[in-house]
């Protein structure tokens, strides 16, 4: 139509109008979506794979619209899954790439206890000092180590390193070389007190004190090596001051002595001979204890009248001496007996009964082996002495019964201080008032140190002032 050579069955130069078309439109050009009716094309009208991202509409696709599982990484385009675009609960452990996760994907202060397992956290995790005592149980260290605020007192001995001692500001300071200030930043002497020292008693070198009066000096305390040579006059002398020692030997005459001024202690031993003894003038008086021996007594003129009543000892008994004639009946008793001079020999057949026995007298060598059961057995008096190594078992210990003091503490005691005793490696540095040892011994108040016993110092010892006893400078 409208053409004289037409190359097909119907060839139309111009439009075709109609009510319908029916056949292949595959040649047909230039078809609009308008033309098209709404639903009337599907799945099989569309060529796979000929449509794209253009030609659908924004959320033409739902969930139902998608074949389940078949959406692959590479369909989605990268960081285009928002969190709107999730379901709850939609990701499982399984959806997550191993090690994916990192500190900025999880929210702050949302992982809670429910979500760690069990030893999931090892000491690698924790950051270095963020563990802090509130996050600690303290009911056993409370009772094994020093509380840092005070009001706690140890049991044992401390002990500090040089320069490990501070009380206060200057209150009491020990510096590395073991000097001791009292009131003094830097000592320069063993110890060195920025005040008054009073102390029941001071010993040692006084040369450097000054200000020491006579009424401070106590009587009979100045000897010969205090007193200047030829100082001394007859009026400084007190009636009986001069002794022998002073006196030039052979000068003292008959004529100087008075009567009865020469004792025993005068005369020289075994000087004295029997022409110088008159007869018949030593009585019992003179005799000095254990004077007279065997050999100065005339043999058999001691009679029965002559030894007093308990004085003849054992050592005054010749072996075999006494029989058992010489005994009085039931005379005999414990305290008679020396330890260990009773044997079985000695004692009859079923002669020891119970009521024979003092406590603790019978000992292991005593009791024969396998003598002793369960039933001879006190409850409760098997002691730790009394078990063999390694003859308890955990079977053996009652479950939450093992304490502190049971554990090995050493990691423990490398970090913190023992109660019980201790060395620090560091400096221990306290607030002032913050020192008590013992009862008083030792204690810093108000920047005084108190001291209840005896200071001793191998160097010199400097302060302002000393009260107290120095009769020993």
């Amino acid at each position: 139509i409208g053409t004289a050579n037409p190359s097909s069955e119907l060839e139309v130069v111009g439009t075709v109008t109609a009510t319908a078309f029916s056949g292949d439109g595959t040649n047909v050009s230039n078809v609009t979506a308008s033309a098209i009716d709404d639903n009337t094309v599907d799945s099989d009208t569309i060529v796979n794979g000929s449509v794209s991202l253009a030609d659908m509409n924004s959320d033409s696709v739902d969930s139902s619209k998608i074949v389940n599982e078949s959406i692959v990484s590479a369909d989605i385009d990268d960081g285009t899954i928002a969190n709107a675009d999730l379901a709850d609960g939609s990701v499982n452990s399984a959806k997550i790439e191993d090690e994916s996760i990192v500190s900025a994907d999880i929210d702050d202060g949302t992982i809670a206890t429910a979500d760690v397992a069990d030893d999931a956290i090892t000491t690698d995790k924790i950051a270095d000092g963020t563990i802090v005592v509130g996050n600690l149980n303290t009911t056993s260290i409370d009772a094994r180590y020093i509380n840092a605020s005070g009001a706690d007192t140890m049991t044992g001995k401390l002990n500090l390193p040089g320069s490990g001692l501070e009380v206060g500001t200057n209150e009491l300071i020990v510096d590395a070389e073991g000097q001791v200030g009292i009131g003094v930043a830097d000592a320069s002497t063993a110890l060195e007190v920025n005040g008054t020292v009073t102390a029941t008693q001071f010993v040692g070198g006084g040369a450097g004190i000054t200000g020491v009066v006579a009424t401070s000096i106590d009587d009979n305390t100045v000897d010969s090596d205090t007193i200047v040579n030829g100082s001394v006059s007859l009026v400084d002398m007190n009636t009986a001051s001069v002794n022998s020692d002073k006196i030039v030997d052979g000068s003292v005459s008959l004529g100087d002595m008075n009567s009865d001024s020469v004792d025993s202690s005068k005369i020289v031993d075994e000087s004295i001979v029997s022409a110088d003894i008159d007869d018949g003038t030593i009585a019992t008086a003179d005799l000095a204890d254990g004077s007279v021996n065997s050999a100065k007594i005339l043999n058999d003129s001691i009679l029965s009248a002559d030894i007093n009543d308990g004085t003849i000892a054992t050592v005054d008994l010749a072996d075999d001496a006494v029989t058992s004639a010489k005994i009085l009946d039931n005379t005999i008793i414990a305290g008679n007996i020396a330890n260990g001079t009773i044997t079985t020999t000695q004692i009859a057949t079923d002669t020891i009964v119970a009521g024979n026995l003092a406590a603790d007298s019978v000992e292991a060598s005593e009791i024969a082996a396998g003598a002793v059961g369960t039933s001879e057995i006190a409850d409760g008096s098997i002691g730790t002495d009394d078990l063999g190594n390694d003859s308890v078992t955990t079977g053996k210990i009652d479950d939450g019964t093992i304490l502190v003091g049971d554990l090995d503490t050493t990691s423990i005691d490398t970090t913190y201080v023992n109660k019980g005793g201790s060395t620090m490696t560091g400096a221990l540095n306290l607030p002032a008032n913050g020192l008590n040892v013992g009862s008083g011994q030792l204690a810093v108040a108000a920047g005084n140190v108190t001291a209840s016993g005896d200071i001793t110092a191998t160097g010199d010892v400097t302060a302002n002032t000393y009260y107290g006893d120095g009769s020993n400078l």
